[in-house]
């Protein structure tokens, strides 16, 4: 099967002035594999677009906070992380679930994020 790579997409919030700032450079480190961002030495946190979108049409960010159906309606915070030693996946993670391995389907909704809507996870 011939897929098409998926966007490569990041958005960046910034802690001191709450609100989203735009992504102008981002380095690769080779030796560590880790992403860097640097913007002039504020707190921030860098999110990765996960290549999906909701049921809704809207792209689907780490950080974001998902009501979906599986079978019964819960709400989760879409992660990225190491299911294994060979694999890291975009995953939700579901209090009452634990993790789940997030798929391209059409019964997620984006209904906040973690920075503008904490009060969503209580």
């Amino acid at each position: 099967m011939n897929k098409t790579p998926r966007e490569l997409k990041f958005r960046v919030w910034l802690h001191d002035e709450k609100k989203w700032g735009e992504v102008a450079v981002l380095e690769v480190f080779n030796t560590s594999g880790q992403l860097e961002y640097l913007y002039q030495n504020q707190e921030y946190t860098i999110q990765q677009y996960t290549g999906l979108k909701d049921k809704n049409g809207k792209e689907i960010y780490e950080g974001d906070i998902i009501k979906w159906k599986h079978p019964m309606e819960d709400i989760g915070v879409v992660k990225f992380g190491c299911v294994n030693p060979n694999m890291s996946v975009f995953y939700l993670d579901v209090k009452r679930l634990g993790g789940c391995i997030f798929q391209d389907d059409d019964i997620y909704e984006v209904i906040g994020n973690i920075f503008e809507n904490p009060e969503l996870l209580k």
